[in-house]
């Protein structure tokens, strides 16, 4: 709130030195400035003013938003890992939050049992479920009768929304035998789309996940990990890469049958999934396909494939020990990478910037290092760019950490950035603001012992207001569910 209080008290000096001149030269209007100041000095009018990073109490009462849940008598949601800002095409200057989710329910392998479920709801711009959307403001997305679904549950991981208004869905669908990976397409009022795949759905053959999905001149891209026969004893996971038509149909100018697979840790034992699988990907203005892999315990690794499909040795990137990725964005120069970076023990938020042309530190960003780091102790899932920000700006979201009984603490957190790399101080404190409080609808917060948050996604509207999506979760004193999906909405400037 600093900005605020100086423009108060550069206010009230102006109308100090406007009523001292009105006084002393002219004898008029001092009842008029006086009562000018006097509103100025009031604390009630300053309190109403927000600043930017403060939660948008225009939506959904106190700028936080929990999905309910789709299956109310056995689910809940447990998890929202993206959010987008959806023009209304009768209306471009109305924009909706449109959220995927997942439900936790409970998994039966029998015959004939449901596929559960794809699940997104979408909000009007004051956060209430908009009515005109599925079934009341959400739609589930079922794959029960396809072939290979012989029961199990859905886990939406992906959403992209299409230059006609069509949302695409993408995850998996954890059946008795493994998993599988399910595609689907709603028209703009929430329908299945019955010109893409099977009524809307498809299911990729063979055991695998995705990630992460991403739209480019008509094409869908989706990235992750499938098993491989590797010609020897057996069938490891190997990262992958699917491009898919407009309706569905596998694109057969992209590594001929519409697949491309590549080995990015081909020294580790990948038998039972270890570090391969693209966990990001994003198109650059070129053409070219830039992909992120990471993992846990090791460091990120960025790959490139051209338009169709053959790999592009140009960019080779294998971080340092302790450099971690959780998604990637391009630019015509530079390539961004969203994650944490280790030191002495402990992550911090961090961004990583890359040349297009060759994958080299990008020494402009940053301090030099072609990187940016958090304040403090914590993790960034991804990033947005700040419409109509000249010089640039950027909001990353994502987690902070505290020691808590012997465990990390997460707490949900927006941090602004300049296009240069460099913490915007001028926005929260020290470039960040975090959310606490995130509570179970029907529970208060006599009910919590702990409460975690962790933001996954984030969006920019064109009025700059910020949106994020994530997860709450808790130590109970009750027992409500342990996670539970959030979604939040944030001033801008």
């Amino acid at each position: 709130m600093s900005s605020t209080i100086n423009f108060r008290n550069n206010a009230m000096n102006a109308v100090r030195k406007l009523t001292h001149t009105l006084f002393h030269r002219t004898g008029i209007c001092l009842s008029l400035a006086v009562v000018a100041l006097a509103l100025l000095a009031a604390k009630p009018i300053w309190r109403a003013l927000a600043a930017g990073g403060d939660l948008d109490t225009s939506f959904s009462g106190d700028g936080r938003f929990t999905p309910p849940a789709f299956f109310s008598d056995i689910g809940y949601a447990r998890n929202v890992p993206e959010v987008r800002i959806q023009a209304d095409p009768n209306n471009p200057q109305v924009e909706k939050v449109i959220v995927p989710y997942s439900e936790k329910l409970p998994f039966s392998c029998y015959v004939g049992s449901d596929a559960y479920d794809f699940l997104v709801t979408r909000l009007t711009a004051s956060g209430a479920t908009d009515s005109t959307f599925g079934f009341n403001g959400a739609m589930a997305v079922s794959f029960a009768g396809l072939p290979g679904i012989v029961g199990g549950k859905g886990y939406v991981s992906a959403l992209e929304l299409q230059s006609n208004g069509k949302i695409l869905l993408a995850g998996q669908i954890e059946t008795c035998t493994g998993y599988l990976v399910g595609l689907a397409r709603l028209t703009f009022d929430g329908a299945m789309d019955t010109t893409f795949g099977t009524g809307g759905r498809i299911v990729l053959n063979g055991q695998a996940e995705v990630f992460d999905m991403a739209v480019s001149n008509g094409k869908i891209l989706l990235v992750g990990r499938k098993q491989e026969w590797d010609g020897n004893s057996g069938t490891p996971w190997i990262s992958a890469i699917w491009r898919f038509n407009a309706d569905g149909t596998p694109d057969t100018t992209f590594s001929l049958d519409g697949v491309r697979t590549l080995s990015v840790w081909p020294d580790t034992s990948t038998n039972n999934g270890g570090p391969e699988g693209f966990k990001s990907v994003a198109v650059q203005p070129d053409g070219k396909i830039a992909v992120l892999n990471s993992t846990f315990s090791g460091s990120y690794r960025l790959r490139r494939f051209t338009s169709t499909g053959a790999f592009d040795s140009t960019l080779l990137v294998n971080a340092a020990a302790g450099e971690y990725g959780n998604t990637i964005r391009a630019g015509s120069s530079s390539i961004w990478v969203v994650g944490a970076k280790e030191q002495q023990g402990v992550k911090y938020g961090a961004v990583f910037s890359r040349n297009t042309s060759n994958g080299s530190v990008d020494t402009t960003y940053g301090g030099g290092d072609g990187v940016v780091l958090s304040a403090q102790p914590s993790e960034w899932s991804e990033m947005a760019s700040v419409p109509f920000s000249f010089p640039s700006k950027y909001v990353v979201a994502g987690w902070n950490t505290y020691p808590f009984l012997g465990e990390l603490d997460y707490k949900a957190v927006i941090t602004r950035l300049s296009g240069t790399g460099v913490l915007d101080t001028g926005f929260g404190t020290n470039g960040s603001v975090e959310t606490v409080g995130f509570i179970y609808p029907g529970y208060s917060s006599d009910d919590f012992a702990s409460p975690d948050s962790r933001y996954f996604s984030v969006r920019i509207g064109l009025s700059g207001k910020i949106v994020t999506a994530g997860q709450a979760g808790n130590f109970y004193v009750t027992a409500p569910p342990t996670e539970f999906g959030v979604v939040a909405r944030y001033l801008g400037n």
